[in-house]
């Protein structure tokens, strides 16, 4: 239990320290700027939520990185933003979807890597 409390914290950190660094806010939240003209990553991020609405996490995750254009910081925001939600869940949530709080974790490392982001 230790072990999980431990790294959901790490996850937290480190989306916090991209928010600051990248964003310069306290906190990322992927917002819908015009819902009349959806753009590539507003569409991925409701496509993201239906999914993880429906368990699908591990498929989520797998259409994320398809997507991801590491020449957009928009796709980092919603990157961020997804392992965020993620974290969020229990860690009983994340099993019942075959996922786990490491993979939260290796997952946004992975994208910040992608982005050319060391913290």
């Amino acid at each position: 239990m230790f072990q999980q409390d431990w790294v959901k914290r790490q996850i937290k950190i480190l989306a916090d320290a991209i928010a600051m660094i990248i964003f310069r806010k306290a906190e990322i939240s992927y917002e819908i700027q015009d819902e009349a003209n959806h753009t590539e990553t507003d569409k991925l991020f409701i496509q993201l939520n239906k999914m993880l609405g429906d368990g699908n996490i591990n498929e989520a995750e797998d259409l994320l990185f398809e997507a991801i254009n590491p020449n957009d910081t928009d796709y980092l925001l919603l990157a961020v933003d997804f392992y965020q939600r993620l974290n969020e869940k229990s860690d009983d949530e994340l099993e019942l979807c075959g996922f786990s709080r490491s993979e939260i974790e290796d997952g946004l490392n992975e994208i910040t890597s992608t982005f050319g982001i060391s913290i």
